[in-house]
């Protein structure tokens, strides 16, 4: 919670279990979910909120089914130093290329060893955000030879895991013939290095409240293969990610650090996946055209833009 002995309000951004309201004051509490249910012991904690914020429109949709406080969207926003420039006249050429950093070298920087075709996925180590597909896609037979198989081929897995829950994973970046896994904490600047270095961006959530990782890898100009039901549908549609079809699962969610949930998801079907892999790998200078607009679209959702947002849901929200 951000609050001051003489502010009469007090924002808290945090997992409703953890939210703690301050007393005498205006409690605004941001929040997301990502589901189209919440489990009972979630939506109960809305009641000690006198307002609530949330990152997307599906998300405010979401929470207007369980309560009647005031909801207000802000969205969150990605480092401007990730929006790249477009080179409109050389096909598929990002302008932006950044130096490696000398701790995260990797082949991607050398043309004589570099892949004909890099794909990224980002996101954390739980199974909402669309690894386990990732996987299987890349291992996928009946529609081509399988990816993993192909050495022209790279998947760059970059994911985080937090020695505090997981003290037996080993830290760092290990690569399986064309497979890489990094699961460092890394800064920024690596975090640049690899999307400008990928060539398509995964994003094959079963749900989010935003979809930042997403967000950032348009703001590089990437072609993105992604599903589109949740909270990313704030800023991407199918005009500038290539969709990937979904079907429903409920089952048992289990997040590091978070209480199990069954409640529905869904989940993204491992064939189209692949087939839109194969698309974009396929007809680059499509796929080119989809990273434009995506560039393009990314370009209004920045973090100075998610201040502006800020300030005024909050005044609004408390009356000035």
């Amino acid at each position: 919670a951000v609050e001051d002995r003489h502010a009469r309000v007090a924002f808290h951004f945090t997992y409703p279990p953890a939210y703690r309201p301050i007393p005498g004051r205006f409690n605004v509490l941001m929040t997301m979910y990502e589901s189209t249910e919440l489990p009972p012991w979630f939506a109960r904690r809305f009641a000690d909120a006198d307002a609530l914020i949330v990152p997307s429109p599906w998300v405010r949709d979401v929470f207007a089914r369980y309560t009647d406080r005031p909801i207000a969207v802000v969205s969150l926003g990605f480092n401007e130093r990730h929006w790249v420039g477009i080179d409109r006249d050389k096909p598929r050429q990002r302008v932006f290329r950044p130096p490696l950093p000398a701790e995260a070298r990797l082949s991607l920087d050398a043309p004589e060893l570099r892949p004909s075709f890099v794909w990224l996925w980002v996101g954390a180590h739980n199974m909402r955000k669309g690894w386990q597909e990732v996987l299987q896609a890349w291992t996928h037979r009946g529609i081509g030879q399988p990816f993993a198989e192909d050495s022209r081929l790279l998947l760059y897995l970059k994911t985080t895991v937090d020695p505090a829950q997981d003290d037996e994973t080993p830290i760092g970046v290990t690569q399986t013939g064309n497979l890489i896994l990094d699961n460092r904490t890394v800064d920024d600047d690596v975090m640049l290095y690899l999307y400008a270095h990928a060539d398509g961006f995964l994003f094959p959530s079963m749900g989010e409240g935003f979809g930042l990782t997403l967000l950032e890898a348009m703001a590089t100009g990437l072609p993105c293969v992604a599903t589109l039901e949740t909270g990313e549908t704030a800023f991407a549609d199918e005009s500038v990610v290539r969709r990937v079809r979904t079907h429903p699962v409920t089952g048992l969610i289990v997040e590091p650090g978070m209480d199990p949930v069954n409640v529905p998801f869904r989940v993204a079907d491992v064939p189209d996946l692949v087939r839109q892999m194969r698309w974009v790998m396929g007809h680059p200078r499509e796929a080119r055209t989809y990273g434009e607009r995506a560039n393009d679209r990314a370009a209004a959702f920045t973090w100075a833009g998610a201040g502006a947002q800020m300030v005024a849901a909050l005044l609004t929200l408390a009356g000035g």
